[in-house]
């Protein structure tokens, strides 16, 4: 049996968990160490309440170990960090797994799995969001990361990398080729699945109510608009392209975050692109209306935060 361990339900990984149970056949659990994202919690880098809109955990076998800390006498998890290792060594005991798959080590949650697995001797299999780069270490914290991962790749059986600069960490550290398979994101889009015909129609319908002519590109930043993820270089990469492709380029945003009210600063000085700021969107949602003011000069619009939107057309401004 593979024996999956999760910090919590993420709506982008149950649908890999589903079809690995149900189409490959795959004898598969998953351990969630919390459920405050199928509860609802507020998540600090949207800046709100969130709870996801999909089916998390039908089609799989799994178990939550935040009903064991309940039982316990301990405070259910609300949020990442307050994620522990409680329950991990019960839980691989109880299952005795011939494979491990751990999603990364940064979490208490995490480490407790990293450290049972390799005690209990089953085979370790990681996935990590791995990039050398991605953080700013002194020489000595640098040094003591690289001596401590070489020791677990020393030990993983195999590891998952998610894209190229993944890979090159696993090869820096000294992971062999060999044990190396890709496996990038993926998510379930059978729910906005359109036949070719009705995607014409809401392309239009969306161009139509947001006044983006059919000569303008649109690109689409969709996630948290927070440092960790870079949504500050992409809208300084946009402002460095030359002016006739700023003026039929429109920046568009599904998301909030720690950035918002910032880039809209930016982005409504002269010379930048149009943007459009949708805020939070669903899983499953859309936008919940647009249309004209009485004198045709702005569109109103609103998102399933609540935000509501007014766009100058005349102005190009939000």
């Amino acid at each position: 049996m593979l024996l999956i361990f999760e910090t919590h339900p993420v709506q982008y990984h149950a649908p890999v968990y589903r079809m690995l149970a149900q189409e490959f056949g795959i004898p598969i659990k998953v351990i969630y160490g919390a459920d405050f994202s199928v509860r609802g919690y507020k998540d600090i880098e949207f800046g709100q309440d969130i709870k996801w809109d999909l089916d998390l955990l039908s089609g799989y076998s799994y178990q939550h170990l935040a009903a064991q800390r309940s039982q316990a006498g301990q405070p259910r998890p609300n949020n990442y960090d307050e994620v522990s290792g409680f329950g991990v060594k019960a839980a691989l005991a109880k299952n005795q797994p011939a494979v491990v798959l751990a999603l990364g080590y940064s979490n208490a949650f995490d480490r407790q799995v990293i450290w049972q697995t390799l005690t209990q001797g089953a085979q370790l299999m990681v996935r990590f969001e791995a990039n050398d780069g991605a953080q700013k270490r002194s020489g000595v914290k640098s040094m003591l990361r690289a001596a401590l991962l070489r020791l677990l790749y020393a030990r993983t059986a195999r590891a998952l990398y998610i894209g190229a600069r993944a890979k090159q960490h696993y090869l820096r550290h000294g992971l062999a080729r060999n044990k190396l398979t890709f496996s990038p994101y993926c998510v379930d889009v059978s729910h906005c699945q359109l036949d070719p015909i009705e995607i014409a129609r809401a392309r239009a319908r969306v161009r139509d109510a947001y006044s983006i002519s059919t000569t303008d590109s649109v690109a689409l930043f969709a996630g948290k608009l927070s440092a960790r993820k870079g949504v500050r270089e992409w809208v300084e990469a946009a402002l460095q392209l030359p002016s006739d492709v700023k003026n039929s380029l429109i920046l568009a945003f599904v998301g909030a975050g720690e950035w918002a009210a910032e880039l809209r600063a930016q982005l409504s000085l002269d010379g930048a692109p149009r943007s459009i700021f949708f805020g939070f969107v669903n899983q499953t949602g859309g936008y919940l209306e647009a249309g004209f003011t009485p004198d045709s000069r702005s569109i109103i619009g609103g998102s399933e935060d609540g935000t509501i939107f007014v766009w100058d057309l005349e102005k190009r401004i939000e």
